[in-house]
């Protein structure tokens, strides 16, 4: 076997699958010993398809061997999050409610495209409840620890908190998340890892289940822009153009736009991270919002709540007692809202999608942090507030697009996450963009794990 990095980059092990230096089974069974031997103290996976990788694996190399070409993902191992239907196996959704749930009976369109790209599920990670919550926790089963600061258990972000979490260990090259305030950014900014919240509507939800049908993403989380592009493109119909992305005009939040509840050392690497793009010759502009980014959370919280509720409507009227307690309060408080209110929250949206994309048609994108602060202990959480989401929320009411990128190391070791914001529809370039930011953070920053080791 060649040498293989746990912290490789998809990218990097397809080019050592097409020169020979890798098989598939190589990776896959590297992959699946780093598993073994360190998830125990991860809990970033819910269930491992060891034997159904190892032979699809087998079966990629002798493709592979036969001429037999799928495209950059053929052989390369992925991890899926629990909310997305695979064929033959249960989806537990991270709750007791569906412990029971009989397997699936087909592929959500996920599955199906990562499966004609000839990419190997590798295995299904944890989650937060119904990918209800910000903060990564899941009292029924366990709550991923964070692969940062060895000092104690952190938050991993939620709700794709075993993809993040699987990323960030090594423990697989690229996951899938679902996003719908932050569910792909949250984790990836708190893992140190890149994440992409598509524009909704980019990547097919059949098969997934839904947490808002308003707001819900499905998005590749990995160690690169290169990677989540791959994945991207995998997953989507969007057509793309091939033309280089040569943007460098920014909007940025000025000090009187910034959420109160910004922690110092977040607000600080973010004004020197716009200092040394200026530098480099980006074009920045503080940009005045006619809203507040806490109000658009607010908002879109309304909306998560109300749909989730007429979701869970049915299940609740036969018996609520297999909800975990925080996720239930969230769900009951979906029908505190009316027709009418929910209504109004839609048309409010409407309009402020409309003044958003008009705001942005000077700029090439929105520049400002992931989450408003590093990962925190887990015994410092409070379940009924959602700080992290405060920068995250606000993307999916507007209808946008994101990318989450490692962008520095904080006083406790810990990693600082910047966040881009376009549009909808403007993928492509929104990745090259962040491609061009990404050489020049140069992140490399790999965790330790000197506590699951």
């Amino acid at each position: 076997m060649g040498h293989i990095d746990p912290f490789s980059t998809l990218t990097a092990l397809g080019a050592a699958l097409t020169d020979g230096s890798l098989s598939s089974l190589e990776i896959v069974d590297f992959y699946l010993d780093r598993i073994e031997r360190l998830d125990p103290a991860m809990s970033a996976f819910v269930e491992v398809q060891a034997e159904s990788a190892r032979d699809a694996a087998r079966a990629h190399d002798g493709l592979r061997r036969a001429g037999v070409d799928l495209g950059p993902l053929q052989g390369l191992p992925i991890a899926i999050k629990d909310l997305l239907h695979a064929k033959g196996l249960r989806c537990g959704a991270g709750s007791k409610v569906r412990a029971n749930a009989a397997p699936s009976v087909e592929d959500s369109d996920t599955i199906e495209r990562l499966n004609q790209a000839g990419m190997i599920v590798i295995g299904r990670t944890h989650l937060v409840e119904f990918a209800f919550g910000g903060w990564g926790t899941n009292a029924a089963y366990g709550t991923p620890r964070n692969p940062w600061g060895n000092d104690t258990h952190r938050v991993p972000g939620g709700s794709s908190s075993g993809s993040g979490v699987a990323v960030g260990a090594g423990l697989c090259p690229m996951a899938i998340g679902t996003d719908t305030g932050g569910s792909v950014r949250i984790p990836s900014s708190f893992n140190g890892i890149t994440g992409l919240k598509p524009s909704f509507g980019q990547v097919s939800n059949r098969g997934c289940i839904p947490l808002s049908t308003t707001l819900d993403s499905i998005g590749p989380m990995g160690r690169s822009i290169a990677d989540v592009v791959l994945v991207y493109r995998a997953l989507s119909d969007q057509v793309w153009t091939g033309a280089p992305s040569n943007g460098r005009s920014l909007a940025y939040m000025p000090e009187s736009a910034m959420s109160p509840v910004t922690t110092p050392e977040v607000e600080a690497h973010y004004r020197q991270l716009l200092k040394e793009l200026e530098s480099d010759g980006w074009t920045l502009t503080p940009i005045e919002f006619p809203f507040a980014f806490d109000d658009l959370a607010a908002a879109s919280g309304d909306i998560i709540s109300a749909e989730a509720h007429a979701y869970h409507r049915t299940t609740l009227e036969t018996g609520s007692e297999d909800y975990g307690p925080e996720t239930l309060k969230r769900i009951l408080n979906g029908a505190k809202l009316s027709a009418s209110d929910y209504l109004v929250r839609l048309t409010e949206r409407d309009h402020l999608i409309r003044v958003f994309n008009e705001m942005m048609r000077p700029f090439d994108a929105l520049i400002l942090p992931t989450t408003p602060m590093t990962a925190i202990p887990l015994s410092d959480i409070d379940e009924s507030r959602t700080p992290m989401s405060v920068y995250t929320r606000p993307v999916n009411y507007l209808c946008g697009c994101a990318v989450a990128l490692p962008s520095g190391i904080d006083s406790n070791g810990l990693p600082f996450s910047m966040q881009l914001v376009a549009p909808a529809g403007r993928e492509e370039s929104l990745l090259g963009l962040a491609a061009n930011i990404e050489k020049i953070l140069a992140f490399g920053q790999v965790p330790s794990l000197a506590f699951a080791s």
